[in-house]
Formats: C-alpha cells, structure tokens, sequence
C-alpha cells in the first residue's frame, strides 16, 4: 500500500496556521506574564515599607515625629533612619537633582522619595527598564504625617475637578471603584488606589497596558 504524503504546500499552510495562531495569542501571554509580575513586586514593596514602619515603632522611632522637609538630603537621612536598617536588598541608593532620593533594589525595581507636604514616593517595578511609565511600570504612593504609614497616592478632589474633566466630577470616595478608575485614567498617578482596591491586581479593565 501507498503511504500517504504530506505536500509541500499543506505543510506550509500548517504552518502558516500556527504562526497565526501564536501571533495571537502570544501577546495575551505576555501581557498576563506582566501583570502577575507587576502585582507581585508592587504587593511585596507595599508590603515591606509598612513593615519597617512598624520596625521602627517597636524600636521606639516615631515616624511622624521627624519628616524631612526639603531638599533630598534631609529625604536620605529620613530614609536611613526610618527604613535601611530593615533591608538587606540595596544595591545603590543616591540624590537625583534637587528634590529626590533614589534607592535601587537588587531585584531590579526602585523607588524615589521626595518631600512634598507628604512624602511623594515612586516605585518602579523594573527601574530604568521600558516602558517608563506612571500606570504602566512606575506607581505612586505617599507617606502622610497624619496616617503614618505608606498610602496609595489620592488626590485633592477640588484640585482634581479644576484641572481634569470638570464634565466628570470626582469624589474622595475610595470604595467607589469606578470612581477611583476615572480618575486612574485621568490621572495615572492616582492608578495605585485601583491597584489596592482590587487586591493590587491588574483586573481585565485596568486602563492601561502594561
């Protein structure tokens, strides 16, 4: 009996089939990876800064009692007393420019601090990796006096009404996710409080590809 053969060109349009197929779905994989990539370290950051505040209670060092107010110098020795003596994955930490102080970690993500009122602090999931981008690999959080303690970055709901969509007005109202969502799109500063709300995950609707 004679074997049946496969021609040359079923053998391309299999494979043409398939390169298809992995054209797209390969890019939904990529984009899942990220997401749980970006959740883990964001959780873990989160989580390890509100530990060394507590560390630093226990210890009898007041948080509130000594935030820096000014230049990245008073920021570096704010950070070395309150929160370096709890990690042990420093790689390098160093002033950038006038205002901001920048620790790198050896797992390749980083965060800058600077004093505003609060202490605005940027924390970076893959440092000076692309994309760059608030919402997308870069996410803000705050040290208030007040709360003591780490805190997604929220917003002035006046501030936020004047200069954004005064068509969509925003409120203070944190549980109200789809509220906390517009203004994720309006302002990605503000897309660490829709991260928290939803476990810091990055739910099917976040606004942003990472």
């Amino acid at each position: 009996m004679k074997k049946k053969c496969f021609t040359l060109s079923e053998i391309l349009i299999t494979l043409l089939i398939l390169g298809i197929i992995a054209a797209l779905t390969l890019p939904i994989l990529i984009q899942n990876y990220k997401k749980q990539y970006h959740s883990t370290k964001i959780k873990k950051f989160y989580s390890i800064m509100n530990q060394a505040v507590r560390m630093s209670e226990i210890n009898g060092i007041q948080l509130s009692e000594n935030y820096p107010t000014g230049d990245n110098s008073s920021v570096e020795s704010w950070f070395n007393t309150y929160f370096r003596p709890y990690f042990v994955n420093i790689k390098n930490s160093y002033k950038s420019g006038t205002y901001w102080y920048m620790v790198e970690f050896t797992d390749g993500s980083c965060v800058g601090f600077a004093s505003s009122g609060g202490i605005e602090t940027r924390y970076d999931v893959n440092c000076n990796g692309k994309p760059n981008k608030v919402g997308r690999d870069a996410f803000y959080f705050i040290f208030f006096r007040q709360k003591n303690e780490l805190s997604p970055y929220w917003w002035n709901t006046v501030d936020l009404n004047n200069s954004l969509k005064p068509d969509e007005p925003y409120t203070n109202n944190t549980s109200d996710r789809e509220n906390v969502k517009r203004a994720c799109v309006a302002s990605q500063m503000y897309c660490t409080m829709l991260l928290m709300i939803d476990g810091w995950e990055f739910k099917d609707d976040y606004p942003f590809r990472l």
